[in-house]
């Protein structure tokens, strides 16, 4: 409903939560929530997307104690945040470009790891070998953000 970032982005938080059960869906919705904290307006900036990623991921980061390392969905997020934040251009597709190109290389990054955090973690050593699912997903999502541009 409407058009302003704000109000999306938060209808999108709420939907996911309600729609789709699981933790994936509670942490998915509470990036979007994070991000709506942060937006505003129906036109965004460099500096409005960043400011929207990193909202989304501090609000992740107060749901989970997941950290980068632990073959989670965070193995993707935050380096897609972290490359958002330090890429130079004003252009925002160079900028979504950047977060989903360190996406996907913390997604892959997590096939060598043991999983230590979420369901996966009960595989133990047999978690070696497979990339984590949840960074797989989140990775395909920044890449669609790029893509979308």
């Amino acid at each position: 409903k409407g058009t302003e970032f704000k109000a999306m982005l938060n209808d999108m938080g709420f939907d996911v939560m309600l729609q789709v059960s699981g933790s994936t869906s509670t942490l998915l919705g509470a990036f979007f929530l994070g991000m709506s904290d942060h937006a505003s307006g129906t036109e965004l900036d460099a500096a409005g997307v960043k400011a929207m990623f990193a909202g989304g991921l501090a609000n992740v980061q107060k749901q989970t104690k997941a950290q980068k390392g632990d073959k989670t969905m965070m193995d993707a997020l935050i380096p897609a945040v972290e490359a958002i934040q330090a890429c130079p251009s004003d252009d925002i597709k160079e900028i979504l470009e950047a977060g989903a190109k360190a996406a996907l290389a913390g997604a892959a990054s997590t096939v060598e790891m043991k999983a230590n955090f979420g369901r996966a973690r009960n595989y133990g050593e047999r978690s070696v070998g497979y990339a984590d699912s949840g960074a797989t997903s989140w990775s395909c999502m920044f890449e669609s953000f790029a893509q979308a541009l």
